[in-house]
């Protein structure tokens, strides 16, 4: 991992130097010491404010607000990138896939998506979605441990917004919550909670008082991790990836991913190096889980899920459907109301 280390707002900030700080602090060596005029004064004040970093503050203002500068700051020099893992060509699953990819090519990530195809992985494709990731994460040069990783499911999450887009909510949702950038890792939330185990009971009490609904109206609620689709700070990724790792591999038997991640969030002990949230507010992420496993027909389907799908396509960032529903012809309906193509 090349470049400069962890995600701490602090340290971005000392990185970015005023053009022509060195000369002013060589000139005013030699500046006798006696009273500036309110003229001088004034033309320091100009010329500070042309000289302020690329975000257009002057320093009055970059002091008067320290916590918006901080954001646009880190945002400004925060790579973005997406990752997936894949077990096999697109076979059955094809027609999602090609809904998926075209979704990400719509909205600008497929410059930055990469899909690594599962291999070398002891217990199996869901294991192979957090060793390939961390793997491909570890070897990588040319990122920071600040800069942000997406990752998500291979063929059934759509993409509704940019790249760019992602990275400026999650950061504001990492301000605005107060938490520790360079740690927290946003899991997307559903209304189900598989596998059941202990943590659902864990995660219920957790998001009772601050889960949403799946849109207003429905008696669906958000609280429950899904594995589909995560986003953090590589560096907070890297970290988790290697407890779930050395989870999988500890014998014990798991029923995916999605299972580990339950326990390692919420049943194991609290981490030091990084923290798994929850978007149960679905600024970030939303599922189609149960719509999308209904019985209700193309053409048939209840008014709530018609307003589900109108604003989960105008406010999400992705969307997670359960490809293996069993129930084609809703799905294929739901995705032609959610893709705009």
């Amino acid at each position: 991992m090349g470049g400069r280390k962890g995600g701490d707002v602090e340290a971005v900030m000392s990185s970015v130097d005023t053009p022509g700080q060195e000369e002013r602090e060589t000139e005013s060596d030699t500046t006798p010491t006696a009273a500036i005029s309110e003229e001088a004064e004034e033309e320091v004040r100009e010329e500070e404010a042309k000289e302020a970093p690329e975000l257009g503050l002057n320093k009055d203002v970059k002091e008067a607000l320290p916590s918006v500068y901080d954001i646009q700051n880190t945002m400004s020099h925060a790579k973005i990138i997406s990752l997936s893992v894949s077990d096999h060509t697109p076979g059955h699953d094809n027609r999602y896939y090609s809904y998926s990819t075209q979704s990400k090519a719509l909205h600008g990530w497929d410059r930055v998506s990469t899909t690594l195809r599962a291999s070398g992985c002891k217990y199996g494709v869901f294991h192979c979605k957090i060793k390939n990731t961390l793997e491909y994460l570890e070897k990588q040069t040319s990122l920071e441990l600040r800069d942000l990783v997406l990752f998500h499911d291979a063929f059934d999450v759509l993409f509704f917004q940019k790249p760019e887009t992602a990275r400026e909510r999650w950061e504001k949702l990492v301000h605005d919550n107060k938490w520790n950038r360079s740690q927290v890792v946003l899991f997307n939330a559903e209304s189900n909670c598989y596998p059941t185990t202990t943590a659902c009971d864990v995660q219920r009490k957790r998001y009772a008082s601050s889960a949403t609904h799946m849109v207003s109206g429905s008696k669906e609620v958000v609280s429950w991790l899904n594995s589909g689709v995560y986003m953090g700070t590589i560096g907070a990724v890297i970290h988790m990836l290697r407890s779930a790792n050395a989870l999988y591999s500890s014998g014990h038997w798991w029923g995916g991913d999605q299972h580990v991640f339950h326990e390692l969030c919420y049943m194991s002990a609290v981490h030091s190096d990084f923290e798994c949230m929850l978007d149960v507010s679905q600024t970030m992420f939303r599922t189609a889980y149960p719509y999308d496993n209904s019985n209700v027909g193309p053409g048939k389907s209840s008014w709530i899920i018609k307003r589900w799908a109108n604003v989960a396509r105008d406010s999400a960032v992705t969307i997670h459907f359960n490809g293996k529903a069993g129930n084609d012809d809703f799905i294929e309906w739901i995705l032609k109301e959610l893709v705009s193509w």
